[in-house]
């Protein structure tokens, strides 16, 4: 029995076998992390785990490898999308209209509308909105691409956004550009690959931009290499001791353990894909490189598939509206994929309004004392909220840095003038100065008065006035016609004999 019965309606037998399609699209020779050696044991692996978890549903999944590449699966979407087929890719979505792309779901742990919602929470919680974008464009890797669209969002969007774009391949005046853009904004986003940015730290600390006055952010989608110094200050040379101190101000934007595929407590499942890649596929993994997250989305895209199908049966055999529609139409079956979160033994996928998955994502840190990371914010699904996981922030200085320092990013405000002052305010310093002096001149000119007119030796009380009015020798005559007497003024000690 094949779908198109399925479709008319025929489900008079008590179990119904449905036959599914699944071409794959990928490359034939590992020249790419989405080739076949390393995703052809996950379409393995998952076959064989839906024969054993759905049984009893007549599940017969035939998968025809067309072998294509992530652009050539990016340009059949008009005919897929023509031919109302429904197409599940564990590429980065190029567009998220679905009136244009019905059918196509995207299990890519590489979603770019992620990672710019963890920018904008993270400088949102910070209040960082002068922002220095650092791109180098001599790698493959996509991450340029990314800066760029992140400077357009930002730049729209009520920050204010400076950008050095260079080839390092070509050369480039390291000191130069960090000079210019310490000129504009302590919060630096690098987009680039891992060994330039471990140059850009040098360059930093020898300018002194690695006191935590900084905030340097690199991102990267999945971690393409255990390889000593790939993010991170251990690489074992002369410049570890240097790159370790810069790591301090640095934080790591990458998406969480989940999406490489492995539970907390087991990593069985990268194991089986390096197991099978060498057995099946002959190809041998380098001991440095990781499993990537795409055999994990291939595995867990499978299951997803598997889940929709398997309650579709059981509409089917329930006569329910709908159903046998469904089973015809990409479109109405991509619906069913959204907006649901679909639990694997791999991972969790949660696909939401537009059809793309939504991956955890965290910013971490490395330990201070170690190379390892610790995970300080957690971006949540579906909220896409930033939460703090409780983890300590360890910081040279003050957490978190301001956006502009106290003295501007030139040192240059007048709160912080020190050498170069204007006449004005020179002027108006001495100015103030004087009016200072003059005023504690006179205040401490009529406190000393006071204190002398106040001593008790200088002071005749009129008890000691004795009145006369017959002393030839007294001249004065006083307001009241009385006269003193010269001896009165002896008797009480005010005057001596050689003075009468």
């Amino acid at each position: 029995m094949n779908s198109s019965q399925v479709a008319a309606g025929n489900s008079s037998l008590p179990c119904a076998d449905v036959y599914v399609q699944v071409y794959t699209l990928t490359l034939l020779y590992p020249t790419m992390l989405g080739s076949l050696p390393y995703l052809g044991p996950a379409f393995d692996l998952s076959l064989e785990r839906i024969k054993t978890v759905y049984p009893h549903h007549g599940h017969l999944i035939c998968c025809n490898h067309a072998f294509l590449g992530c652009e050539d699966a990016v340009q059949t979407l008009p005919i897929v999308t023509g031919l109302d087929l429904l197409m599940i890719t564990t590429v980065a979505p190029i567009m998220r209209n679905k009136a244009i792309t019905p059918t196509w779901i995207s299990t890519t742990s590489n979603s770019f509308s992620t990672s710019i919602r963890v920018y904008q929470n993270l400088c949102s919680m910070f209040k960082w909105h002068t922002l220095g974008f650092l791109l180098d464009k001599s790698y493959n890797t996509g991450m340029d691409v990314f800066g760029f669209a992140l400077f357009k969002i930002f730049s729209s969007d009520g920050f204010q956004p400076f950008m050095e774009s260079y080839n390092s391949k070509e050369g480039v005046d390291r000191v130069a550009v960090l000079n210019r853009l310490n000129a504009q904004s302590r919060i630096i986003l690098f987009f680039g690959e891992s060994g330039e940015f471990r140059k850009i730290l040098k360059t930093a600390a020898g300018l002194n931009m690695t006191m935590g006055e900084h905030v340097y952010v690199i991102s990267t989608p999945f971690r393409l290499s255990t390889a000593p110094g790939y993010l991170s200050w251990d690489k074992g040379d002369s410049d570890d001791p240097i790159i370790r101190q810069a790591y301090r101000s640095v934080l790591i934007v990458e998406s969480d353990l989940s999406i490489y595929g492995n539970t907390s407590t087991s990593d069985t499942f990268s194991e089986e894909m390096i197991r099978h890649s060498h057995r099946d596929y002959n190809h041998t993994y380098l001991s440095f490189q990781p499993v990537s997250p795409h055999p994990g989305s291939t595995y867990a895209s499978m299951m997803m598939v598997a889940q929709v199908y398997r309650i579709l049966e059981k509409y089917t055999a329930l006569r329910v509206s709908d159903s046998s529609e469904t089973w015809a139409s990409g479109a109405k079956l991509a619906k069913r994929l959204m907006n649901r979160t679909f639990h694997t033994d791999v991972s969790d996928l949660y696909i939401d309004s537009s059809g793309e998955r939504v991956p955890r994502k965290c910013v971490n840190q490395l330990s201070w004392n170690t190379s390892e990371l610790r995970t300080l914010f957690v971006q949540v699904v579906p909220e896409l909220e930033l939460r703090p996981t409780g983890e300590p922030i360890e910081w040279l200085g003050p957490w978190p840095p301001p956006n502009e320092p106290r003295c501007g990013y030139r040192g240059d405000k007048p709160i912080c003038r020190t050498g170069t002052l204007s006449v004005e305010t020179i002027a108006g310093t001495v100015a103030a100065i004087v009016v200072i002096c003059v005023a504690s001149l006179i205040i401490i000119w009529r406190t000393m008065r006071t204190h002398a007119l106040n001593e008790s030796r200088w002071r005749i009380t009129p008890e000691l006035l004795i009145p006369r009015t017959s002393d030839k020798d007294v001249r004065g005559l006083f307001g009241n016609g009385m006269a003193y007497s010269p001896t009165h003024f002896q008797r009480t000690g005010l005057v001596s004999d050689s003075t009468i």
